[in-house]
């Protein structure tokens, strides 16, 4: 038996494809919606933010104040703020349609902690809100994809 040194090897033993067939190998399972159409007012993201130990960690007792500073702050940079958010592990994703729920189950884990919801502003670095969170959530044309797009939908990450 003749030993193979590279793919190539093996490909010489194989037979031509034809490009028919591989084009139905790879049929897509359905159409692909519309990245902009799938924001709507009950699945825009939000941000959870546990006000009572970001404003413990940064020496605050009036939460308004530190939910004011916060908002003002992500103004100046939503997408690079958020990371710091999201690294400090005082922040999370969720969706407005179970924000309430996620928020609730966020202050029990947290042992009574006052939890805020923030809204996504309009556009993230220039990509309209509906076009960069229906990139992540529009259906494609491939199950793994839409499984992989349902990790990056669930994670505690900004959407660049």
């Amino acid at each position: 038996m003749a030993s193979l040194e590279t793919w190539e090897d093996l490909a010489d033993g194989l037979p031509e494809a034809e490009d028919s067939e591989e084009e139905e190998a790879f049929t897509p399972r359905h159409a692909v919606a519309g990245t902009s159409e799938y924001v709507s007012a009950q699945n825009q993201p939000v941000l959870l933010l546990d006000l009572t130990a970001l404003a413990a960690e940064v020496g605050q007792t009036d939460l308004n104040i530190v939910r004011e500073v916060v908002v003002a702050t992500l103004a100046t940079g939503f997408t690079a703020r958020s990371d710091d958010l999201f690294a400090s592990g005082h922040c999370r994703h969720s969706e407005r349609d179970r924000a309430d729920e996620d928020r609730r189950r966020m202050e029990v884990e947290r042992g009574g902690a006052v939890v805020t919801l923030i809204n996504y502003p309009v556009d993230i670095d220039g990509v309209p809100l509906g076009v960069a969170w229906g990139s992540v959530r529009s259906a494609s044309a491939w199950e793994v994809v839409d499984e992989l797009k349902e990790a990056v939908a669930g994670s505690n990450r900004s959407l660049r």
